[in-house]
């Protein structure tokens, strides 16, 4: 909101005993708390200066937590971007990039995987979802996660990454045109559409593509 966005903002991590010491801005402000396993809590706007000399407690209720395991060729891998996006509803008109897409923009969750390969994502919001994992060097995939609820804990995920497929092919200009510049376009509805100009001879070719039905 317009009074939000005068608020100024920083940023700071508890301390072991579940604590956090920060100092208060001169401006108005908001205090936001995000914890793994529970939902966020926003207290505020307080006034610049305001008294707080017996601190302040925010209670957060928890909520499940979605636990699993990224693997390539058998073997955990870290440091991998794993995602849980919202399905776009059925019968639902949902444009990104100039394609269809069957996956909202922005993420509900974003974290990566540890040494070994985990991740741990806060269920904080209802329907059906995907959770998406991708890394350098690697095709994407996602597994499909439906009617997700805030009163079950869904079982653990193993997301399998491998180098994928790929598209070749060429662009003819018309009547012996030179196709040098044209824009070609590769979609499998997940709302990240690839896209690249083709040379003077017209080819092109996209590599390390999930395994799937794909719009060119």
């Amino acid at each position: 909101t317009d009074e939000q966005s005068s608020l100024q903002s920083g940023s700071c991590r508890r301390e072991s005993t579940g604590s956090v010491t920060f100092g208060l801005p001169a401006d108005r402000f908001l205090v936001r708390v995000t914890a793994p396993g529970f939902e966020r809590a926003t207290v505020g706007p307080f006034a610049a200066g305001a008294a707080l000399e017996g601190g302040l407690t925010v209670r957060l209720s928890p909520v499940p937590v979605l636990r699993g395991v990224v693997l390539a060729s058998g073997e955990p891998v870290a440091g991998v971007k794993v995602q849980l996006l919202a399905a776009v509803a059925a019968n639902t008109h949902y444009m990104k990039n100039g394609f269809l897409s069957r996956v909202r923009n922005d993420a509900l969750e974003e974290t990566e995987t540890d040494e070994e390969g985990r991740f741990l994502l806060t269920i904080r919001s209802t329907g059906d979802c995907f959770v998406r994992a991708e890394h350098t060097g690697y095709a994407a995939t996602e597994v499909r996660l439906v009617n997700l609820d805030l009163a079950h804990t869904p079982p653990p995920l193993e997301l399998h990454l491998g180098v994928g497929g790929a598209i070749e092919g060429r662009v003819y200009a018309a009547h012996g045109g030179d196709p040098t510049g044209a824009i070609v376009g590769i979609s499998r509805a997940d709302g990240h559409a690839r896209t690249l100009r083709v040379g003077p001879d017209g080819t092109y070719r996209f590599d390390r593509l999930t395994p799937r039905p794909w719009l060119v």
